[in-house]
């Protein structure tokens, strides 16, 4: 239930503090009602994708999703706490675009990960070929229709943009979009990536690294 994985989630190092939670209450006083709001919209957005999949192994997908977000939270809680669990959100549903493009047109999506591996690629360089916009497209798209917040809804749709194109984008999720990368980087720096012609991108400049990340169960 969400309740349980609420509990647990805030039993979690990132949030224990000198006692162990028990209660919903508790956990909600302790997690707070910004990071519950957080929870519950990524729960539902991965119970509506967390199927087998047609092609595209959902096991890894939401694997590499829930490292890259413990990376990107850890990596927040450096820098301004008050913006870990939004990039958290941000980091766990950046790669949602590929679970939809896996849905609806999975032949097409098929050919685009076989192209990507055979030829040593980037996945986006073959989406871009097959469906004329990348999964970073397609969740820009869904993130709008869903109304997520641009905190949210930025990394989702920027995350594989050159540094140089953020300067561009809003100063509020400047450092949201940045996270997101360094974190899908590292991810895949640990071998933690979905396998589909991995490119190691370089990490945006001034993101503190260094840090521990413990990987949560508790969203799954």
């Amino acid at each position: 239930s969400v309740a349980a994985r609420v509990i647990k989630l805030a039993n979690s190092s990132f949030y224990l503090g000198s006692g162990r939670i028990d209660s919903l209450d508790r956990a909600i006083v302790t997690i707070g009602f910004r990071g519950i709001r957080q929870m519950v919209l990524s729960i539902s957005v991965i119970d509506e994708f967390r199927g087998k999949g047609q092609v595209l192994d959902r096991v890894k997908l939401w694997r590499h999703s829930l490292f890259t977000a413990t990376i990107g939270r850890a990596l927040a809680a450096t820098v301004d706490r008050e913006t870990a669990e939004e990039v958290f959100v941000g980091c766990l549903l950046h790669d949602l675009g590929k679970a939809v493009l896996d849905d609806a047109f999975p032949e097409d999506y098929q050919d685009a990960i076989l192209r990507a591996i055979e030829c040593g690629r980037p996945i986006t360089e073959t989406e871009l070929d097959t469906f004329g916009m990348t999964h970073a497209g397609v969740a820009k798209i869904v993130a709008a229709k869903w109304n997520f917040p641009p905190q949210i809804a930025d990394p989702m749709a920027l995350h594989h943009s050159p540094r140089g194109d953020l300067a561009v984008t809003r100063k509020e999720t400047f450092l949201h979009i940045s996270l997101c990368q360094a974190a899908n980087v590292l991810s895949k720096c640990f071998g933690l990536g979905l396998g589909l012609a991995d490119v190691v991108e370089r990490v945006p400049d001034d993101v503190p690294l260094g840090v521990m990340v413990e990987v949560p169960s508790a969203i799954f």
